[in-house]
């Protein structure tokens, strides 16, 4: 990423490829040159509102390219209304997932219990919403209605900073600086930039011993437009949801208060599916099929599930 007084894809003190370089209309005021850190889902809808309000924006992305992957996203409350806003509830719609509702199933796949989705548009949502759609999808979505007015910066991550009570300058993986009036963090759960801001060896997580792992497999006619979801023994709990005619979604959830569980998402991929195979080996009902691609499939993910707590 450069730094200077350039235009084209600057970083710095320059125009950049931003909003209006001049005043906001109707304010007097200067608009703001903002880095935000990471293009996700978060860093898109903050650039989204922050070009409609005038300012200069910057994100930066660790991944070399768009990142449209990732499970079932269901859009609720006030996201629903932030869609709307935003002028994209067409385009959501357009992209939603079939998902009609949730079965609770046996080790034998039968259903126990089902609830259906509320698609009334009235009153709450039920365990489907009635906006489920892929998170890759919704990337798109918001690729498309932030890249006019949003500088993108991929492969390049923000690996420190130093700020004054006028400006922040950031120091990028690719070895080049650049001065912002404001720096957001929107990298994630294990956020880089919140880590900087707070107190030395301070701990941020809330962890509740939960862990979840996902990933595609092929889908089989017998995988319908009902999410099944088994409770196994121990604390454990599979998913099963179908978003196109030939994937399928498998999650393993599951309780365990250890440090192996904890350092796990960390190793490497191999590791981590030879850790969940072990874990849910013996659940029962479809888990030999949801291990058994585990290994093929070109979208795991592996996680903690964290609540961030802190004090600002």
């Amino acid at each position: 990423m450069s730094t200077g007084t350039g235009t084209g894809t600057s970083a710095g003190t320059g125009t950049g490829t931003g909003t209006s370089a001049g005043k906001i209309a109707g304010s007097g005021k200067q608009p703001l040159r903002v880095l935000v850190a990471g293009g996700g889902v978060a860093g898109q809808a903050l650039a989204f509102w922050l070009t409609r309000g005038g300012h200069r924006v910057t994100v930066a992305e660790r991944f070399p390219a768009l990142r449209a992957t990732g499970a079932q996203v269901d859009l609720r409350g006030q996201g629903i209304e932030a869609i709307s806003r935003m002028g994209l509830i067409d385009a959501v719609r357009g992209a939603l997932v079939d998902e009609a509702g949730v079965a609770f199933v046996d080790e034998r796949g039968r259903a126990r219990a089902t609830i259906m989705a509320n698609t009334s548009g009235k009153g709450r949502q039920t365990l489907t919403s009635e906006y489920e759609i892929m998170r890759g999808d919704l990337v798109r979505i918001l690729d498309d209605a932030t890249k006019d007015d949003t500088e993108y910066v991929f492969g390049t991550s923000v690996d420190g900073f130093e700020q004054d009570e006028h400006k922040v300058v950031a120091h990028f993986s690719d070895g080049s600086s650049g001065e912002f009036d404001l720096l957001i963090g929107a990298d994630g759960q294990g956020s880089r930039i919140r880590r900087a801001l707070l107190p030395q060896g301070f701990d941020p997580y809330w962890r509740v011993g939960m862990h979840m792992a996902y990933w595609f497999v092929p889908r089989i006619p017998s995988d319908s437009n009902i999410r099944d979801t088994y409770m196994a023994p121990g604390g454990r709990q599979i998913m099963r949801r179908s978003h196109n005619p030939t994937e399928t979604q498998a999650y393993f959830v599951m309780r365990e208060e250890s440090d192996e569980a904890s350092a796990i998402h960390r190793a490497p991929v191999e590791r981590q599916q030879e850790f969940w195979a072990d874990r849910f080996r013996d659940a029962g009902w479809q888990t030999g099929r949801f291990v058994d691609g585990m290994g093929t499939s070109p979208s795991f993910y592996s996680q903690e599930i964290v609540q961030v707590r802190t004090d600002t």
